[in-house]
């Protein structure tokens, strides 16, 4: 049973990264720009794009409904964005993951909901979560030793609700991410240390 709680502990990793580029933990060398605006001030009304080079993101360019697919190693995200001009934004969206260990298989799908407040700081967009809500919808988890499958099935419903539980507090941090290009139907975004990459692609 030890292995399976690690199982669902790396499932939770692809769940969080897959969602979203996060800050680094350790701060790194990213300084963090001076110049910040929020969704409800006026925005810089100058159009256009950034390039990759950075330099400040408008209001404007980030306003909108947003669809957002996310590949990662071992899960899947689908989302749909709304940035509103008053500074604060709604996220849902669902996530498909898949994990395979010595021990077992794991495949869960979960949706979630995410509410709060974003905010640019120079190139980079913050976004603070207020509420989150994630829900398990399925679990399928396949024991390699047919021997651990009834042991395995037993703690299954114990095991969604901490998945959500994990879900939620990973989901409910400060998030960072740094516009790399913002064209008018589509923003290019990436973790502080360019590792993560992620596309929103404006609605039409």
């Amino acid at each position: 049973m030890r292995q399976f709680l690690l199982l669902v502990s790396v499932l939770m990793v692809g769940l969080v990264i897959g969602c979203g580029p996060k800050e680094d933990a350790s701060g790194g060398d990213e300084k963090a720009p001076t110049t910040t605006t929020t969704g409800g001030e006026t925005a810089d009304k100058t159009g256009g794009e950034t390039g990759d080079s950075g330099g400040a993101v408008t209001n404007e360019q980030v306003v909108g409904e947003w669809t957002m697919s996310s590949q990662q190693p071992t899960s899947q995200v689908e989302a749909e964005i709304v940035m509103n001009a008053d500074g604060t934004f709604v996220n849902t969206g669902t996530v498909t993951s898949e994990q395979d260990t010595e021990v077992a298989s794991m495949r869960a799908v979960m949706t979630y909901t995410i509410e709060g407040k974003w905010k640019i700081e120079g190139d980079m967009l913050v976004s603070t979560p207020d509420n989150v809500d994630l829900k398990v919808d399925e679990m399928e988890l396949t024991a390699k030793d047919p021997a651990n499958q009834a042991g395995i099935d037993a703690q299954k419903e114990e095991q969604m609700k901490k998945m959500e539980e994990q879900g939620k507090a990973g989901l409910s941090t400060e998030s960072k991410v740094k516009v790399e290009k913002a064209e008018a139907d589509k923003l290019h975004l990436a973790s502080p240390d360019g590792q993560t990459k992620l596309e929103y692609v404006r609605k039409k």
